[in-house]
């Protein structure tokens, strides 16, 4: 199977939601399912354990912040989220596969 990487954006100032957006994604995926997870984010504070973090410099544009973080992805195919899409219904993790691998 190709490598997908789950890749999510967010910076410190909205912590106070993260709890409640890592316990869904954990909720509703797989832990099989993405290659790696990363964060793009401006400190590595409270972020879990099993995602890569990816930090940027807050003082930048946001599409720099963005350009510098991306080029250290090396998977294929990357699934981008921000910390404010809360899940409540599980990824539709085959259909992403067979959208993409098929």
């Amino acid at each position: 199977m190709n490598e997908i990487a789950l890749i999510i954006n967010t910076i410190s100032k909205n912590k106070d939601v993260w709890p409640m957006f890592f316990g869904q994604l954990e909720k509703h995926s797989s832990k099989e399912f993405f290659h790696k997870k990363y964060v793009f984010v401006d400190q590595n504070d409270d972020i879990p354990d099993d995602y890569e973090v990816i930090l940027y410099e807050k003082d930048k544009m946001y599409r720099e912040q963005f350009a510098s973080s991306i080029a250290d992805i090396r998977e294929e195919y990357c699934i981008y989220i921000s910390e404010d899409y809360i899940l409540y219904e599980n990824i539709d993790e085959d259909l992403i596969s067979e959208s993409l691998f098929y």
